[in-house]
């Protein structure tokens, strides 16, 4: 027997079902769009505003010298030379920092997934900071398993984790402090902790640490200006990883950053 075939009515309704989908489906992909504007909008706002001072102090200082070049001393010569480097080095740093977040913030952001020893990983990591001849701090891991864990990671991108994490612990530490990494299994999780006992976060700051560009001080311990990219970057980076990134701290008494990565079954 044929198929009872469905009148004009049935079709038209149909199509009306389906339009009325797509329109949906457009719609928010719009506004989807939308958000995505305002956001890279906010964004460079951010990064302009950003670099105004750094790139006005520079020019208005070699402006100084090229006009006032027969009057300067060594002294006076060299102070402003540092100044002009410092502004500059500040302001490629900045640029950097934002690529790097941009690039990882963009939703075809390329992951190597691997498996890599996550130990080993880290205490390379440890290892080369603590060989660093600037590194005014020592970094020391307290607990380590004892079983060799294999994470499914992207290394590159955990190891700039990392690496952000244990430079804001020394950052924002006084000369000479300890900083100290523990690492533990806990419930699937590879957990590493990693606590410092500087200048620490207020509680009404905390709540807003990882968002763009967000900055608690202007200048860290050593004097040199903070850019607020790397909490952001680096929470993004372990929601890739199906991973946990949180942060305690109490004011003038240090901070512990908490990662927690999925181990591979």
């Amino acid at each position: 027997m044929k198929k009872p075939q469905k009148d004009s009515k049935e079709y038209i309704s149909e199509l009306e079902d389906k339009i009325i989908d797509l329109s949906l489906q457009l719609k928010t992909q719009n506004n989807l769009l939308e958000l995505i504007e305002i956001k890279n909008n906010k964004l460079i706002s951010k990064l302009t505003h950003n670099l105004k001072n750094p790139i006005g102090t520079a020019f208005s200082f070699s402006e100084m010298m090229l006009v006032d070049s027969d009057k300067y001393t060594p002294e006076k010569l060299e102070k402003h030379l540092q100044i002009v480097k410092d502004s500059s080095q500040y302001a490629i740093s900045l640029l950097n920092k934002f690529a790097n977040f941009q690039r990882i913030s963009t939703l075809n952001c390329n992951y190597n997934f691997e498996l890599i020893n996550y130990i080993e990983l880290l205490t390379k990591i440890i290892e080369n900071f603590n060989k660093q001849a600037e590194s005014n701090c020592s970094i020391l891991i307290n607990t380590i398993p004892k079983e060799i864990f294999e994470l499914n990671i992207d290394a590159e991108k955990i190891t700039l984790v990392l690496k952000q994490i244990i430079e804001n612990a020394m950052r924002f530490s006084s000369e000479y402090s300890i900083i100290i990494v523990d690492i533990k299994n806990n419930n699937n999780y590879i957990e590493t902790t990693i606590t410092d006992t500087g200048i620490g976060i207020s509680e009404n700051d905390l709540k807003d640490v990882f968002n763009d560009f967000f900055v608690v001080n202007t200048y860290d311990s050593y004097k040199k200006k903070c850019i607020g990219l790397g909490l952001s970057m680096a929470q993004k980076i372990i929601q890739k990883h199906k991973g946990i990134i949180s942060i305690n701290s109490i004011l003038g008494k240090g901070t512990t950053v908490k990662i927690s990565l999925p181990i591979h079954k």
